[in-house]
This record gives structure tokens, sequence and C-alpha cells, in this order.
């Protein structure tokens, strides 16, 4: 059932008033964080939003009334987003979490925000980080796989992810069992970064068998997440997590993944954004090589940034 709001006089006035202090108290950055802690809010429809009323802080100041005239906006996710734009408590408390975590919140309005995730479609209004994110890291390939992978698969992924971080690519991947955490072994065996993109809050680690190897991402690189401090791995967040995996990496190498897993939609992920995508399945006899060409430019003020990678495997005959 949709609550309506009080018209009497004495509340329009109060209402107005609460309006006034929750637009005027935030500035642009915590504004995103805030529409970021509204749940079930995908990040195409925020977009949308965004786009229909112009700037975060018309957002954030429009009434259930003006929610509900943006075409696809139902009333019940009219009142779920005006109530959640009032809410300037949750975002301290927020904050608060970050801050003891040690983490930062980045937005789309902050420049340390990463660059590689503002070209693709739908960019998360905020980036939990805790570790770091560099300018070095817009060189990245994702490599991601099963979680259920053979001893096999697991050895030959964190051979590569060695080899990548030996040349100064970072190893972008999901912290999953299998061939992620191999992934990320690799790379910091090779003393290289490696970026770790979580379907929770950064209050948790999860898998919880992985902390250990966590912390050592965060001090080569960062673990990374969209979601608030305390939600939970659930799995309906990992899908609109692999597009982050892709939008950070210039392209996806794929090991022993599934018909219908979570490795595969990040590759095709990767293809929406014009990232490259790659399956490779390596006999027993074989070892994966690889050659790396890049042509590397970096932009000043308003200039464009441009580069391109090939990321090619090559089989031994």
């Amino acid at each position: 059932m949709i609550r309506e709001r009080c018209t009497c006089e004495s509340c329009t006035l109060w209402n107005f008033l609460e309006l006034w202090y929750v637009t005027s108290s935030m500035d642009d950055r915590e504004q995103f964080i805030l529409l970021n802690l509204i749940p079930d809010i995908g990040s195409l429809r925020m977009k949308q939003l965004l786009d229909a009323f112009g700037s975060a802080e018309a957002l954030v100041a429009a009434s259930e009334a003006q929610l509900r005239q943006v075409e696809g906006i139902a009333p019940s996710l009219a009142q779920r987003l005006a109530e959640g734009c009032r809410a300037p408590r949750r975002l301290d408390e927020e904050l608060h979490l970050a801050r003891q975590a040690g983490c930062v919140v980045l937005t789309q309005v902050d420049v340390s925000y990463p660059a590689p995730l503002r070209d693709i479609p739908d960019p998360p209004l905020a980036l939990y980080l805790k570790g770091t994110w560099t300018q070095a890291d817009r060189v990245a390939v994702a490599i991601v796989g099963s979680r259920h992978a053979s001893l096999y698969g697991q050895q030959t992924t964190e051979r590569l992810a060695y080899e990548l971080a030996l040349r100064g690519v970072t190893v972008v991947s999901g912290l999953a069992r299998g061939i992620d955490a191999a992934a990320h072994r690799g790379a910091l065996k090779a003393k290289g970064r490696t970026l770790a993109v979580l379907g929770n809050g950064l209050s948790q680690v999860y898998p919880p068998e992985h902390a250990e190897l966590a912390q050592e991402i965060v001090a080569h690189g960062a673990l990374i997440s969209e979601y608030p401090m305390r939600m939970a791995p659930l799995a309906r967040n990992f899908p609109p997590r692999n597009r982050l995996i892709s939008g950070l990496s210039l392209g996806v190498v794929v090991v022993e993944a599934a018909g219908r897993s979570g490795a595969l939609i990040t590759a095709d992920c990767a293809l929406e954004q014009a990232r490259e995508a790659t399956l490779r399945r390596w006999r027993q006899d074989e070892s994966p090589s690889f050659r790396l060409t890049s042509n590397w430019s970096w932009g000043r003020g308003n200039d464009e940034h441009k580069s391109s990678m090939a990321y090619q495997p090559l089989w031994y005959n």
C-alpha cells in the first residue's frame, strides 16, 4: 500500500523544511552516495532518473509526485526513492562505517573515480574502495572462471596472472573460489597489482576463507564494491558486479567456465562495453604464452584518453 504524505498546512511546511535541510546540507558527492544507498534500483534506472532531473541535487529534492511522472517509475518505487532521499542519518552512518573499515567512497563527481568506469553504459553512482586505484591500473586484464576449477586450470591461471603482472598489467578478478583466487595469487606472487571486485559490502570478506588473500590485495591493489558497507553477498548482486570487472579492464580472459556461469556474463559485459573477450582452454601438455601490445597516450584537461591493447594467447605446438 502506498502511503501518501499529509498535505495539511503544518505538514506541508514541515516537509518543505525537511527537504531544504536534506538538499542544502549535502554536497554533490554525498547526494550520489545517498542515492546509492536506496535499495533495489538498478544502475540503468538510476541513470534514467538522473537524466530526467538533470542532476543528483534535483533528483534528491524531487517530490514523490514528481518522481511518479518519470516514465517507468511505479508509485511504490517513487515512494521508496522519496523516503530514501530524506534519510541523512543513514548517509552519516554509512560514511562512518566506511571510515571505520579504512575505505574511501568515490562518486562520479570525484576526479579520482576510475576513468574506465565512466565509459560503460551504467557506471556505479558510488564506488567503495579499500586500498588504491592508480592510473597504472588502466592497463588491466580481467581473469575469471569457474569456482570449481580443476587443479590444472588454477595452476594455468596463476601462471598467466603472474606473467601479466610481471609486464606491468594489473589483474582484475572477483575474489571467488577457484579461478578468481588463482588469478589474484598469481599477480601477487609477481609483486604486481591486482583488483578484486566484490558482490557484497566491504564490511566483510566473501568468501570468508579469503580474508588473508584480501589483506594482501589491499596492500597491492584494492578491494572494490558498489554496494553499501553492510550489504550481504546475495546471489542477485553478482551479475551486476561482473560489469565492473570487465569495465575496469581492457579485456577479459575466461578459464574453465560453465555454460551459464558468471564468468560468461563477464565476457558478455566486456563485449557490450567494447572490451576484448577470449575463452581459452589449454591442454595439459601445453603452456600458456601470450603477446602484449599497447599503444598508450595520456590525455590532459579535456583531451581524450585513448588506449588500445591486444591480448593474444599463443599455442605451443
